[in-house]
């Protein structure tokens, strides 16, 4: 996914700079093709220091995002992150997998869900 199109989903304006986002990882972590995350001002240093090519902040963090990295600035970090993660997460299912086989006898209660492969 290209940064721009996560920028467009956060409500943020970037400056031109684009790269396609491989993933999130925490500030020390993440590399110059991922997103970080900054939950406040006591991560300064972290922050400074992070190779992330992007930094979703608020306003308490965005004057410590090096000039290597683009600033996301939004009003809540936590509950964009939350958003953002599922865009990046693995399938619950494969769905190359062979259909699941539920054995004779057995019990499985309504609201279940049997994935592929099971």
């Amino acid at each position: 996914m290209k940064l721009n199109e996560i920028a467009e989903i956060l409500g943020c304006n970037i400056d031109g700079r684009n790269f396609e986002v491989k993933g999130i990882n925490g500030l020390k972590e993440a590399e110059q093709n991922e997103i970080s995350f900054a939950l406040g001002a006591k991560y300064a240093k972290e922050i400074t220091e992070s190779k992330a090519g992007a930094i979703i902040v608020d306003d308490s963090t965005v004057e410590f995002v090096p000039a290597t990295a683009i600033a996301l600035k939004v009003s809540a970090v936590q509950w964009e992150m939350a958003g953002l993660t599922k865009l990046f997460a693995p399938p619950l299912e494969e769905p190359s997998l062979p259909k699941a086989v539920v054995g004779d006898g057995s019990i499985v209660s309504p609201t279940a869900a049997v994935a592929n492969g099971a």
